[in-house]
């Protein structure tokens, strides 16, 4: 810096219908196979990207190869696949399975695989979703019983021997957070979990008292297995879908407003799907919160504040202070970036420069303000005059880095008159916030 003047930006919050469309986050559509006709997938996807909706949970289908290894042409098809999810813009959830049953009471005689066969089937899968982890959000357990979630096997895949084992393989082998159906499987594999990668899918949130045989019917039992998954929620992922409660003994679903209201925040549900059992969605429309509901699941950053310095000194570096506030449900559960970006608007040249945050952005917690230092070097070569600063949280991939869509727009309000602004087309905010660069 030239001097040690420093100024202050102060940032409006946006309205609830501002950064909906963030990756990793909201309601989902889902895909059901990622082998479907190439361009039948396309057009599916670009239609999810239009609806303004980022995640779509796809589909692994093994039913022909239940006694068999998974053929080069259909591995090759499922890499093209989550190509296509990336070129769409979006984010996956993928789940694999050997069924798809219809209805959720004709599943019990639904066939999975023998056990040594799904430990095959994970070792040949684990190399193609490596390689894409960059538009894989979140891994769903699956393989076992109906739908691959974790019941009604056929192969007895449901015994704690084969769920361990299977669950050991998933997380040794699978990129990014898995998500496990049960509360016991939780448990089991996230007593050795200091990073946030054994997370949860809760596929009847909310739908009973027991959420249709998610939790033990004994409430004493239910109420320590509820407590012990919004303790882990914290931590890793939790999302879902709300069902039927057809099954359990008790259906009572907690449709009300004041019930999501309570449990979205207490299980930090990132995910949910749009356009399963609406019940729920339809008693959230009437009662009002539905747009509440959308907006605040998973992450919804804001930056509420910038402290900066006045002048820069080229080849020197700079702090940059951030008080950002998280307005969501959950944390940001994979890491990002954070970038500035100097803009300067006499010559038109841009400048986009990595930021080191002394806190990173998985802990910007809900619910709280964080006051984060950024140090960023400037550029030896930068020229003089007036630079304007926007802030960028771009992807950690290389491949997704440089694409606006995948970048996350915090939850403020244009102002142009202040000259803060969301920028599309390279994904940054400006912050109303400039620098005069003097040599």
């Amino acid at each position: 810096m030239a001097d040690g003047s420093r100024s202050i930006a102060r940032l409006r919050s946006a309205g609830l219908e501002v950064a909906r469309s963030n990756p990793e986050r909201g309601f989902y559509r889902d895909v059901d196979s990622l082998t479907a006709n190439p361009a039948e997938l396309r057009k599916e996807l670009e239609g999810v990207y239009a609806s303004g909706d980022r995640l779509v949970l796809t589909h692994v289908r093994l039913d022909r190869f239940r006694g068999a290894p998974i053929p080069q042409a259909t591995l090759q098809a499922i890499e093209a696949g989550l190509g296509e999810v990336r070129r769409a813009g979006l984010k996956a959830v993928v789940r694999a399975s050997y069924n798809q049953p219809q209805g959720e009471t004709g599943y019990s005689g639904a066939p999975d695989a023998p056990g040594e066969r799904v430990l095959e089937h994970i070792a040949q899968l684990a190399p193609v979703l490596q390689r894409n982890r960059d538009t894989i959000a979140f891994t769903q357990a699956g393989f076992i019983g109906a739908w691959g979630e974790w019941h009604s096997s056929s192969n007895g895949l449901t015994s704690p021997q084969w769920r361990a084992r299977i669950g050991e393989a998933l997380l040794a082998n699978l990129p990014g957070p898995v998500q496990f159906r049960y509360p016991r499987d939780v448990e089991r594999h996230a007593a050795g979990d200091r990073t946030g990668r054994v997370g949860v899918h809760n596929d009847c949130f909310m739908s009973s008292p027991t959420d249709v045989g998610t939790y033990a019917e004994d409430p004493g039992e239910r109420g320590r297995q509820r407590a012990a998954i919004a303790n882990r929620s914290a931590a890793a992922p939790f999302g879902g879908e709300t069902c039927n409660p057809d099954d359990d003994r008790e259906p009572v679903p907690r449709l009300s407003c004041d019930a999501v209201r309570d449990e979205g925040p207490r299980f930090h549900v990132t995910y949910l799907n749009r356009s399963y059992n609406t019940a729920f969605h339809e008693s959230w429309k009437r009662n009002g919160c539905f747009p509440e509901v959308e907006s605040r699941m998973g992450y919804r950053m804001r930056i509420d504040q910038i402290e900066a310095p006045a002048q820069l000194t080229p080849g020197a570096e700079a702090t940059i202070g951030l008080r950002v506030a998280n307005d969501g449900w959950a944390r940001m559960y994979n890491q990002r970036d954070a970038v500035a970006h100097l803009h300067n608007p006499a010559t038109g040249e841009r400048r986009t420069l990595p930021l080191t945050l002394d806190v990173g952005m998985r802990d910007w917690l809900p619910g709280r303000l964080t006051n984060a230092q950024a140090r960023v070097r400037v550029p030896a070569d930068l020229g003089v005059g007036r630079w304007n600063l926007a802030i960028g949280f771009p992807d950690t991939s290389p491949r997704l880095a440089r694409d606006a869509r995948f970048s996350v727009r915090p939850a403020n309000s244009d102002d142009t008159q202040r000259g803060q602004f969301w920028d599309q087309a390279h994904g940054v905010f400006f912050t109303g916030h400039a620098f005069e660069v003097r040599r």
